[in-house]
């Protein structure tokens, strides 16, 4: 993946995590202690379960990515758009834009399309 998004689009696209790293720094730091004090847990047992969250949690980001990625593909079946990539909640960009669109928009003109996609015009081609 380093090969086709570059090494440095890569760095920064994996700086997203270092928030939450921070964040989840004195859970590991402080509870485990606080358990120990005020519950009587061993921490033995606090470390077992940490670590078993952290495999659970290798095993399913990668599964989850790849249905993300499935659920946002668009059927390679179907007869329009097939195999485009659909971003919910996303803006627009000039690059997806496309004049054969507006002959397959039926019951929607223009200025509604343009307004619905924040346009001034050519909403259509969308």
């Amino acid at each position: 993946m380093t090969a086709a998004l570059g090494r440095r689009n890569a760095m920064l696209y994996g700086l997203l995590g270092l928030p939450l790293a921070f964040a989840a720094l004195p859970l590991y730091v402080i509870l485990p202690n606080h358990y120990a004090r005020e519950f009587g847990v061993p921490l033995a047992a606090l470390g077992a379960v940490l670590l078993a969250a952290r495999l659970l949690d290798a095993l399913l980001d990668p599964w989850l990515g790849r249905l993300t990625d499935r659920l946002l593909q668009r059927s390679p079946h179907l007869d329009f758009m097939a195999g485009a990539f659909v971003f919910p909640g996303g803006g627009v960009d000039s690059t997806d834009r496309s004049p054969e669109i507006a002959s397959r928009c039926v019951g929607l003109d223009d200025a509604a399309a343009s307004a619905r996609l924040s346009l001034d015009s050519g909403g259509l081609a969308y």
